[in-house]
């Protein structure tokens, strides 16, 4: 599909990757389904900068996930082409913008929070990789609110960054001020202990104390990350008998299996409140049985 290739307002890597899905589009722009291995071949990019240029073509409304990937098969896409004629001619998106200056004027890193200085490089992809981390964090992730603006939640807010980008999480700008939203309404050990504590856990979400103090229910969590990771391999249903299978029928396995990143908060409050009551009910039912 040419009409790719005149798309604007795009740097380099996210250019070859449209134009890679736009090889696998019929005339309407659908049944795209390539795969992330296919595409690093097609560009020669590495797989963290495919997904995470897949995931800035989804952010610019170019590509919708019309079926995410699972166990069976890759995720199915649609290229908008409306949006796609709309940024032709558009000036190139040639180098990061808006990023934070030191005193030398060596640009810094928004995830690192150290000099991006140049050094050398035997790895071709290095500066292309660089520079996605850097268009990765936009500055809307660090508009904190003045509760967190200090250095310790400074400090560990951009370790966050730094995981969810080496990890490619899927979290969005939305996520990311509802998140702070939260974080600023607790103490800010507090926040800065739940920021730590789901890096540590190698959560895909921050996940805060329901009662504001202390630390987030790691049962509840690891049940709801295992749901996560079983729904992206559509694999829910081989859930064994037990209070998480419980809450999962109780939340409803459809309404899981089809949220969205920025859905994903709330429809992890239901089901903490579920899985907490279907643990009580199987503790009393062990309970009554023993006497």
């Amino acid at each position: 599909m040419a009409l790719a290739w005149y798309v604007g307002g795009v740097t380099p890597t996210q250019k070859s990757v449209l134009v890679a899905l736009a090889d696998h589009a019929d005339e309407k722009g659908e049944h795209v389904y390539p795969g992330v291995k296919r595409l690093c071949k097609k560009t020669s990019c590495a797989e963290r900068t495919v997904r995470r240029a897949l995931a800035d073509l989804r952010d610019m409304g170019l590509i919708t996930a019309v079926r995410e990937a699972a166990y069976h098969h890759t995720t199915e896409y649609r290229l908008d082409l409306p949006e796609m004629q709309a940024r032709q001619d558009r000036p190139a998106a040639d180098a990061p913008h808006d990023l934070p200056e030191s005193p030398q004027g060596v640009p810094e890193s928004p995830l690192r929070g150290a000099r991006a200085a140049p050094k050398p490089s035997y790895n071709h992809q290095e500066p292309a990789e660089r520079e996605e981390r850097a268009r990765a964090t936009p500055n809307r992730f660090w508009q904190l609110p003045e509760s967190l603006n200090n250095a310790p939640f400074v400090k560990v807010w951009a370790r966050w960054l730094q995981y969810i980008d080496e990890r490619t999480i899927d979290f969005t700008e939305t996520q990311a001020e509802l998140t702070l939203e939260d974080l600023s309404r607790v103490e800010t050990a507090v926040a800065t202990d739940s920021v730590r504590t789901s890096i540590r856990k190698g959560w895909r979400n921050i996940y805060l104390p329901e009662n504001g103090s202390g630390s987030p229910d790691v049962s509840a969590v690891t049940e709801w990350e295992s749901v996560l990771s079983l729904s992206s391999q559509g694999k829910l249903a081989s859930l064994p008998m037990g209070p998480t299978r419980d809450a999962v029928l109780s939340v409803g396995a459809d309404r899981i299996n089809s949220m969205t990143a920025n859905q994903r908060p709330f429809v992890y409050k239901d089901f903490r409140v579920a899985y907490e009551q279907a643990t009580a009910k199987s503790q009393q039912q062990r309970a009554s049985a023993g006497t």
